[in-house]
């Protein structure tokens, strides 16, 4: 599973348009299209009802979102505090981060 993928599947989500979304990502629609049914083929459920011009989220599509948003956040604050640290924003010893 690839980060990217999960950020796609938000844009999706949030157009509730792949064509949409895929101009926003710069993706074409077939690219995009093709990444959204690889991930639903790895998760093993169906993230999208894509009956009708729009696109919709199923059950399993909404819990995924729920769970991608914090997955999202939580990789965003390493690399925040990764960049703390490397700027020296944090004055604290590698010892302190052990107790």
């Amino acid at each position: 599973m690839d980060l990217r993928n999960l950020t796609y599947i938000l844009e999706v989500a949030k157009q509730q348009n792949i064509t949409k979304a895929a101009e926003i990502l710069h993706l074409s629609q077939p690219t995009l299209s093709k990444l959204v049914k690889n991930m639903e083929d790895e998760l093993g459920v169906t993230l999208f009802d894509r009956t009708g011009k729009h696109v919709k989220l199923t059950d399993a599509g909404a819990a995924a979102i729920k769970q991608i948003h914090p997955i999202l956040q939580a990789v965003n604050d390493l690399y925040s505090t990764l960049d703390d640290v490397s700027q020296l924003k944090k004055g604290s010893s590698s010892s302190d981060c052990l107790r």
